[in-house]
């Protein structure tokens, strides 16, 4: 036995606005929002950008981006050196086979890894005094480094 019943049927027909559906909402919206609804998008992203230059300049943005685009560079070199270094030299896989040393040196790369993003995550000094976040960002890339450099020993 089918069901026909249209009522039910055309209520999903209607289709309306969500402004229709809704007419408190969108006065709450227009009580907590008047400016925004009210602005051009051209003013809107006007404000933004004096919003961003009034928080940095395009030079400074530009050094930033430079400067962390360096580091990380840096940082990419190293780790392949790292890994050079260890996949072509054949002595290092058996070392880390045999030599409870290895393991030890395994490991405690790991522990230096994550106690550097530790200590730089929950101390503001080390994140931001200059000496001490260079020197944490450091032992983060030579640690990271030799895990990965290690890792590859292992595997090649």
């Amino acid at each position: 036995m089918r069901r026909t019943n249209n009522n039910n049927y055309s209520r999903y027909q209607q289709s309306s606005s969500p402004q229709q559906q809704y007419p408190r909402r969108q006065q709450q919206q227009q009580q907590v929002f008047p400016m925004v609804q009210d602005l051009s998008q051209q003013e809107q992203q006007e404000q933004t950008k004096e919003a961003i230059d009034a928080f940095l300049t395009r030079d400074s943005r530009n050094t930033f981006v430079a400067r962390v685009y360096g580091i990380l560079s840096l940082q990419l070199l190293v780790t392949m050196a790292t890994v050079i270094f260890f996949g072509l030299n054949p002595n290092i896989p058996l070392w880390f086979v045999i030599n409870p040393l290895g393991k030890i040196f395994y490991y405690a790369s790991i522990l230096g890894s994550i106690l550097s993003i530790f200590v730089v995550t929950f101390n503001q000094n080390a994140r931001r005094a200059s000496p001490s976040k260079w020197i944490w960002l450091s032992v983060f890339t030579v640690c990271e480094s030799l895990l990965v450099g290690s890792t590859t020993a292992l595997m090649y």
